[in-house]
């Protein structure tokens, strides 16, 4: 955890310190939320026959800071909690906890319509996974994001995320079950795992 507390520290003083316009800034939460049962996982086949079926609760938060720099780039560093519970037939339940802490730079593509805008995010963190059984592991992420946003105002906006499109994780034990770089399949992973954010100005 020390780690982790560095990179806070460290983040919080890179803020402090910047002197960024403060109307120029943003702060976003992000939230995803999945929930798996098993009868449902057996009608859309998700699952492995092979193995026991699991009810399955998956939360995640992360807090964003941006940084507007113009009308379509973003900077910006975030913090971030999931939680995943899953109760396994016939084998002790499982809990995880991931740490993040990270930076992501945002780029709006495209205004589809007045107010829509379709947008990319990079970005990376460090991660810290610790599970029920008392084992903890570290690993370094790298993503690309795609997100539909809705400008309610000048001052607040609501977005859906279409997670990981493109990923890298440098430990295969990881919080999202992924291995080195992988092409995600944007649509299957947003009903199994969905993703929103809501947007103010400061």
């Amino acid at each position: 955890m020390r780690q982790i507390e560095r990179l806070i520290i460290g983040l919080m003083l890179f803020i402090s310190i910047s002197g960024f316009s403060q109307k120029n800034m943003w702060i976003e939460p992000e939230v995803g939320l999945s929930f798996v049962q098993d009868d449902l996982a057996r009608v859309y086949g998700d699952f492995d026959p092979r193995q026991d079926i699991s009810n399955n609760v998956k939360f995640s938060l992360r807090p964003k800071l941006f940084y507007q720099w113009n009308e379509r780039l973003w900077l910006g560093g975030h913090l971030g909690y999931a939680f995943e519970f899953a109760s396994l037939e016939d084998q002790a339940d499982i809990e995880l906890s991931n740490y993040k802490i990270g930076l992501q730079a945002r780029y709006d593509i495209l205004r589809i319509i007045t107010g829509f805008h379709l947008y990319t995010e990079i970005g990376g963190n460090y991660n810290l996974l610790t599970a029920s059984n008392n084992t903890d592991e570290s690993y370094v992420k790298l993503y690309t994001d795609l997100g539909l946003k809705f400008n309610f105002s000048e001052k607040l906006y609501a977005a859906l995320i279409f997670k990981d499109i493109v990923s890298y994780h440098s430990n295969d034990i990881n919080f999202r079950n992924r291995e080195d770089f992988e092409i995600a399949d944007p649509f299957k992973e947003f009903i199994e795992f969905p993703f929103f954010a809501v947007g103010f100005r400061l």
